[in-house]
């Protein structure tokens, strides 16, 4: 399966996407410790939550889960992925 986005953008918070490829693009200042990510980490947005408006939930390469960071901490990415099963 791929899945190819024509270009970078912001995650507009009235209309999150899911199950697309997103970009880590740093976080917030005072915070970069505290992060998982590393700048320009590709990542797999599986969407916001549903009770945290602006939040949402992701999966690294490794197929691990990370939820509760900020839709402005990543952008879509518009490389290609593919995800194998």
């Amino acid at each position: 399966m791929k899945s190819v986005i024509s270009k970078s953008k912001k995650i507009n918070d009235n209309k999150v996407p899911t199950m697309t490829r997103v970009e880590f693009v740093g976080a917030p200042k005072g915070y970069e410790k505290d992060y998982p990510f590393k700048k320009g980490e590709g990542l797999l947005l599986l969407g916001e939550i549903k009770n945290m408006k602006g939040h949402v939930a992701v999966v690294n390469e490794k197929g691990q889960v990370f939820w509760g960071y900020h839709t402005e901490n990543f952008v879509i990415n518009s490389g290609s992925i593919t995800i194998s099963f």
